[in-house]
């Protein structure tokens, strides 16, 4: 590594016997990278991984909760710039460079967001083809492992990932829109670059509607942009995505669910 450089770290969350597969495949980034995995172990039978490697740093948990992990891979990664992956991810050629030199371009930028490419090698939607500055509504469309940012800015604002939102948590979508959201209510500097760094599998179409998650979309919004927020985002889904639901949802019971996230807790 070059004297100044900054360094990369990939924030990586896993769950149970996922983590045997998780260290096989990420061992290799350990050359160029550092790596936080993070262990979710809800079966009694999975014992922690015993891990000898400067560059790999491995924790466990018990709790469940996809924000949860992630706060807790965060703590042990001392890199510059961080980039958040699932563990089903694969790396674009040259990702690396990629993100750092987005950085050096734009050093003013806290967060920055890329692309994900599809195992095909088609771009995963039709993303916008030149560079702009996030706002709190282009956010709603960022997927989580896109997402790179300086550790720094993170630890100075006092940014966490909200434990409410995520996979195991009371609300199962929403942590990483909610995570650039309180980003931009702390004035910091979110910027896109229309280039991939990452290889996922292709996203769901929005088939696969269910109360949680009716729910739970009402809840995000309303936890991003308040109540009005909240409440616009009750007619938005029941209204414009009907065709998505009404294989498995009437009108008035996907209403009815929406309503009941718009007066849920957070």
């Amino acid at each position: 590594m070059k004297k100044n450089e900054k360094k990369l770290g990939l924030m990586i969350t896993t769950m149970n016997y996922e983590i045997d597969h998780v260290l096989k495949k990420f061992n290799k980034y350990t050359k160029n990278c550092k790596i936080s995995i993070s262990h979710q172990i809800t079966d009694k039978k999975i014992k922690p991984k015993k891990i000898i490697n400067k560059n790999l740093k491995y924790s466990f948990m018990y709790n469940k909760g996809l924000s949860k992990n992630r706060n807790n891979a965060l703590n042990n990664l001392d890199s510059d710039i961080i980039l958040i992956c699932d563990d089903d991810v694969t790396f674009c050629k040259n990702f690396k460079d990629t993100i750092l030199s987005a950085y050096k371009k734009y050093p003013k930028s806290d967060i920055i967001t890329f692309q994900i490419q599809k195992p095909s090698g088609e771009l995963m939607r039709n993303y916008k083809p030149n560079t702009f500055k996030h706002n709190k509504f282009s956010i709603l469309m960022v997927s989580s492992i896109c997402i790179t940012f300086r550790k720094k800015s993170f630890i100075e604002n006092k940014l966490k990932f909200d434990k409410n939102f995520g996979l195991g948590a009371k609300y199962c979508v929403g942590e990483e829109n909610i995570f650039l959201k309180d980003a931009i209510d702390k004035k910091l500097n979110l910027r896109y670059i229309p280039k991939p760094i990452v290889i996922h599998k292709a996203e769901s179409s929005g088939s696969n509607w269910r109360d949680e998650l009716i729910i739970s979309r009402v809840v995000v919004f309303k936890r991003m942009y308040g109540v009005l927020g909240g409440l616009a985002s009750v007619f938005y889904f029941s209204i414009i995505k009907y065709k998505s639901y009404k294989h498995k949802y009437s009108f008035f019971k996907f209403l009815k669910l929406s309503f009941k996230g718009l007066f849920s807790k957070i």
